[in-house]
């Protein structure tokens, strides 16, 4: 009985100087399909695995690529099959050892999600100082499976772009979970799509976290796409089983900073932080952001030695991202922040990514950050002093 173990969008680095998956992305695909298929727990050396190349059409960057597993193989071993768009590029065989869990299976899915569009194991890489799973792997995930929906509805076009985002989190997610990523259109129209993806955490089914995206079509100058991508492009039937996110609360971020606001972040958007076609990529954005909080938190007296020694952090629960023009390779960038309001155990807060040259707007991102006691792992007040600081640049604005 074969089980799908893993599926994605084939990355850059998994691929040779041709653009297509060569044996040693193939060799580490299929490792990282074996750890999700033990729930995250067991990890299997690259090297070890007896990969074998198939007659299937090897993928190429871009592609979707999914790996399945047949836990009945010849003695007693697995056969893990790489797919591309056809029939199966590659095998790789390896013996389970008497002293491993039998194969859990993946869990059906929740009832009224969309089928499945990525699956992923998290690693101690992807999570940040308090040892949960970044921010920037969400927004990440999604924007991989905006691209492979994109290939897989119509292939050769323009890529799908994110122009705008709304990410909630619900659950707290750790290096060893295993996550699947659903994704959906809620709305389409003339110049893109309103999609809805829905992070599951496997080991219990809970929902880790729900992204919102709005997607358009763009060429290499970051206009509009011709042709553009329409209605009929995307599945008919949207996706109801989840209500649009409640609006956020006033007052929003202006469109520019205002005299109030901070730099938090000086920036070159480098080529690791760049796509293929050399637009920022949004987990690069992201980055960015992250490091613009923690410089804006210091400024208003949490500071990382204050937070280490009370054990405190401030949790971000709610992002509103919006694109007016990515960035490019090469460019300047300024981050300029800024507090939106304060209340007891809150703080919400504005970054502005701004062009360190022309003075333009490209993006702006809305937080909701939450007092967090590490040593609880409750939501607590945020400290007097700090709400003071807060409150004098509030009436500065």
């Amino acid at each position: 009985m074969q089980h799908m173990v893993y599926q994605g969008q084939l990355a850059r680095p998994q691929a040779g100087a041709d653009g297509l998956l060569d044996a040693q992305g193939a060799a580490a695909l299929c490792a990282e399909a074996w750890r999700i298929a033990q729930g995250g727990a067991a990890a299997v050396d690259a090297d070890s695995l007896q990969l074998r190349r198939l007659h299937g059409p090897a993928p190429g960057v871009g592609a979707p690529v999914r790996a399945t597993l047949d836990a009945g193989a010849p003695g007693g071993g697995c056969q893990l099959l790489l797919h591309g768009p056809g029939a199966p590029a590659w095998a790789a065989t390896l013996q389970v050892d008497a002293g491993l869990p039998p194969l859990p299976g993946l869990p059906a899915p929740a009832e009224g999600l969309p089928p499945l569009q990525l699956l992923r194991h998290m690693g101690p890489a992807q999570c940040d100082q308090a040892g949960h799973v970044n921010v920037q792997v969400f927004l990440a995930l999604a924007d991989e499976a905006v691209a492979l929906l994109g290939h897989m509805l119509a292939p050769g076009q323009a890529r799908p772009q994110i122009t705008g985002a709304r990410i909630l989190f619900k659950a707290e997610l750790f290096a060893g979970d295993v996550v699947a990523v659903h994704s959906g259109v809620r709305t389409a129209d003339a110049a893109g799509a309103d999609l809805v993806h829905a992070i599951v955490r496997q080991r219990d089914g809970q929902i880790a976290c729900l992204l919102e995206t709005r997607v358009a079509a763009l060429d290499a100058d970051g206009r509009p796409a011709a042709p553009a991508w329409h209605a009929a492009t995307w599945p008919a039937e949207p996706w109801p089983a989840l209500p649009p996110a409640r609006p956020l609360a006033d007052p929003r971020a202006a469109p520019a900073p205002g005299p109030q606001a901070q730099a938090t972040c000086l920036a070159v958007v480098d080529a690791w932080d760049a796509c293929a076609d050399g637009w920022l990529q949004p987990r690069a954005l992201l980055n960015l952001c992250s490091t613009g909080a923690r410089q804006f938190l210091a400024q208003v007296g949490l500071g990382g030695g204050r937070m280490a020694r009370d054990q405190l952090t401030v949790a971000a629960v709610d992002y509103a991202i919006t694109l007016a023009q990515r960035p490019r390779l090469g460019q300047n960038l300024t981050l300029l922040s800024a507090p939106l309001s304060v209340s007891g155990k809150a703080i919400r807060f504005a970054h502005h990514v701004v062009d360190s040259d022309a003075g333009t707007v490209h993006a702006t991102v809305e937080i909701v950050g939450v007092m967090l006691d590490l040593r609880t792992h409750r939501a607590g007040e945020v400290p007097a002093d700090v709400r003071q600081r807060l409150e004098a640049l509030l009436v500065g604005a």
